[in-house]
């Protein structure tokens, strides 16, 4: 028999959660509701599909602690200020709502943040303040997906996302069996490495490259 070691890596482990009914006696579809009540809004939950009816104005797509939302009635990626013109006030009345960290949308000069009612253009430096508990490389990067998340060809016309409320708790929208998003072990920011008998650090694993380089060097090491 051959002697095998075995490497498990995620691309990011898991944050404990708190659900957002939990935390605020309110899920977001019910506030919304109230908000629009003459909208006809619809919810999609991952592995569960409600179908679009013919009359559906609002689809809010749930991913964890972020929710999609689209007009459904346009057919394309639209502003902020062409989407409250069917839903007024929304970016502010969803951004007040305490368990709303911010919403992402689209403004006349590129992606904006609306944080507590208030329109900011999207910035490397406000990213800072959005994330505050990341480290400057990941704070970057979200700052890259977050506009990307404006100009994709699926994106959406406004994203909730729910508040941090410490470094290793957060809020979710929909119900997380272990943790808020990810795979077991170590924060949702981080990678997570598991190995028995191979003495490498996680925290300078970003990447498959980055593994293969590291076990290859342990293997000469070791030989």
């Amino acid at each position: 028999t051959y002697g095998y070691e075995i490497v498990v890596l995620s691309d990011h482990g898991m944050t404990e959660s708190v659900m957002v009914d939990q935390y605020a006696g309110d899920t977001p579809s019910s506030y919304i509701r109230r908000l629009y009540p003459d909208a006809h809004t619809c919810e999609q939950h991952a592995g569960v599909t409600q179908q679009l009816s013919s009359n559906t104005d609002l689809l809010l797509l749930y991913s964890g602690g972020t929710i999609a939302c689209y007009n459904v009635k346009s057919k394309n990626k639209v502003s902020r200020s062409i989407f409250e013109k069917q839903f007024p006030h929304f970016f502010t009345n969803v951004s007040s709502w305490d368990p709303v960290a911010f919403v992402l949308g689209r403004g006349p000069r590129g992606p904006i943040i609306v944080r507590h009612g208030r329109e900011y253009h999207l910035t490397k430096t406000l990213t800072k303040t959005l994330f505050p508990y990341e480290t400057d490389e990941n704070q970057v990067r979200l700052y890259e997906q977050l506009v990307k998340l404006t100009r994709a060809p699926f994106a959406a016309d406004a994203y909730i996302f729910a508040r941090t409320l410490s470094k290793n708790k957060v809020l979710a929208f929909e119900p997380q069996e272990h943790g808020s998003h990810g795979s077991f072990g170590g924060p949702q920011t981080e990678s997570f490495l598991m190995t028995k008998n191979i003495p490498i650090d996680a925290k300078n694993i970003h990447q498959l490259s980055d593994l293969h380089d590291a076990l290859y060097e342990w293997v000469f090491e070791k030989d």
